[in-house]
């Protein structure tokens, strides 16, 4: 398990086959969400990043930001 902190809060994840996921709670509008940080595509000149907010435990994700990385 490798262990990232973010800005705000502490996520916890791992990178397998390819892909990173790391997840953490936070508070957005007074609620309780879980965020979701995901890097993908990692390639030597490139790579994706997408963070996702979900407030019903996982059960749905609505990504709100995505980035691709050129080197």
């Amino acid at each position: 398990m490798i262990r990232l902190r973010f800005i705000n809060p502490r996520m916890i994840g791992e990178f397998k086959d390819g892909r990173g996921d790391f997840y953490g709670n936070d508070i957005l509008g007074g609620r309780s969400i879980l965020v979701r940080n995901s890097f993908s595509d990692i390639i030597p000149n490139s790579s994706r990043f997408e963070q996702a907010f979900s407030d019903d435990g996982g059960k749905s994700w609505e990504t709100n930001w995505v980035m691709t990385f050129n080197r």
